[in-house]
């Protein structure tokens, strides 16, 4: 039985117990991992399948995951899931399942990246090939994962949805050490960019090696430039924020603003992207069935919109966009659309100040304000007369989102494919300066 008749006999199933409405995606997925620590040493490949349900009776809502590959296992839970709905509150923002679309479907299978999970091309050759550019760029040693999968998703919902998509994705990161130096690189896709995977061990190592014998600075505001890995860090805050959920239970910063009104400088451009054939997260439709699309979340510093599913777009009063999420809204990739700055230019252009390369444990002091702090790690550099002049370590950012977003002043031409467990809504992140950011000291 293919996974879409799993997910049609499921739906069967559950109406025929008594729920009004029901929706199942099953998802099966075939994986193969490389993991290194000085040079690679292990390889892993599993098979996972994951059946999710919606369930919905007199307005209350049941979701459940269940990982097996039993369909028994899920059928014979319906019963007890339909008894124990009974006892559940009503949602406050439910909405009926949407009727189905016409779905345009999305080219994302990448034959390279199958004959890795199948095994007729070996992963660790590109793991060693990581490590040779780091290495050529002086690192001494390595850390770092590679993954490849190939997926198949099926959804079928009660109105008749009856939607199958495969894809695949790779993904990988890279930590290089010189001395006492150190410095990272990731990339994700759901094509292998082999020219993207060879610039994260150039990158890592070239970091690795400039970084060594850093010192401590004086605490204080600073012109910053942030790479990409930062940036996708902190724009994953950005699109979670932007779900419409987050702002009907007060858990953004979008929460005091209203489409229309400015919250970020005109370089600053965000997008929800659904639809890229380069992006891992891109589908040809929600989990409620509904196309996926390009959504401006800020446009030119403007905030344009929210994230739909249709619940929240029936609360809003608005159309989905396309993001569900059956709990809330969410961002498929974001894309930070990239400016004029080449990055040879950035120290010329920043004069005085700093350049970070990645970050760590980015913590929100307040949701509603945006607040936030994260720590440099890795790679920092003090720039001085428009010249990078000596590694630097020992720093925290601290600030508002909207407050930085509306700081940034230019942004390279050039983006890159962020991916890794920092960055886990994939990214298209340029590198970015910011004028006036604090930094502070860890503790």
């Amino acid at each position: 039985m293919s996974i879409l008749e799993v997910s049609k006999s499921i739906i069967e199933e559950a109406l025929k117990i008594g729920f009004d409405e029901a929706a199942c995606k099953t998802v099966s997925i075939r994986r193969v991992m490389a993991k290194f620590s000085g040079e690679p040493t292990i390889t892993q490949s599993w098979i996972d399948i994951c059946t999710y349900l919606y369930l919905a009776r007199d307005g209350r809502i049941t979701l459940c995951e269940y990982r097996t590959s039993d369909i028994d296992v899920v059928r014979r839970r319906l019963t007890d899931l339909c008894r124990s709905a009974k006892l559940i509150e009503a949602s406050p923002i439910y909405a009926p399942l949407p009727k189905p679309y016409g779905i345009k479907p999305l080219r994302l299978v990448d034959e390279k990246i199958v004959d890795l999970v199948e095994g007729r091309r070996d992963l660790i050759d590109y793991a060693w090939r990581m490590v040779d550019e780091a290495s050529s760029e002086e690192a001494e040693n390595y850390a770092g994962v590679l993954s490849a999968s190939l997926s198949s998703k099926a959804l079928a919902t009660s109105r008749g949805v009856e939607l199958h998509e495969d894809s695949t994705e790779f993904e990988c990161y890279l930590r290089a050490f010189s001395g006492d130096g150190a410095g990272q690189w990731a990339y994700g896709g759901r094509r292998l960019d082999e020219h993207s995977v060879m610039e994260v061990g150039r990158k890592a190592g070239m970091y690795a090696y400039l970084s060594k014998n850093a010192e401590l600075i004086e605490p204080g505001v600073y012109d910053v430039v942030l790479s990409p890995m930062i940036v996708g860090n902190l724009v994953n805050i950005v699109g979670d924020m932007a779900s419409a959920l987050q702002v009907y239970l007060g858990l953004s910063f979008f929460s005091r603003f209203k489409p229309g009104d400015r919250i970020a400088s005109e370089a600053v451009s965000i997008y929800d992207d659904g639809v890229s054939d380069s992006l891992p997260r891109s589908t040809g439709f929600d989990d409620e069935g509904v196309p996926t699309r390009i959504t401006a979340i800020i446009s030119e510093g403007v905030f344009e919109n929210l994230l739909h599913n249709s619940k929240t777009a029936f609360k809003f009063n608005t159309e989905s966009t396309g993001n569900a999420g059956w709990v809330k809204p969410e961002p498929w990739n974001l894309r930070f659309k990239p400016g004029d700055l080449k990055e040879d230019e950035l120290p010329s252009t920043l004069g005085e100040g700093l350049i970070l390369t990645n970050n760590w444990y980015t913590r929100l002091q307040s949701y509603v304000e945006g607040s936030f702090s994260t720590v440099a790690r890795d790679a920092t550099f003090i720039v001085k007369g428009g010249k990078v002049e000596k590694a630097v370590k020992g720093l925290r950012v601290t600030g508002r989102l909207h407050e930085l977003l509306s700081s940034v002043e230019y942004s390279t031409d050039r983006c890159y494919q962020i991916k890794w467990w920092e960055v886990e809504t994939p990214v298209l992140a340029p590198y970015i300066l910011v004028r006036g950011v604090r930094i502070s000291r860890p503790t």
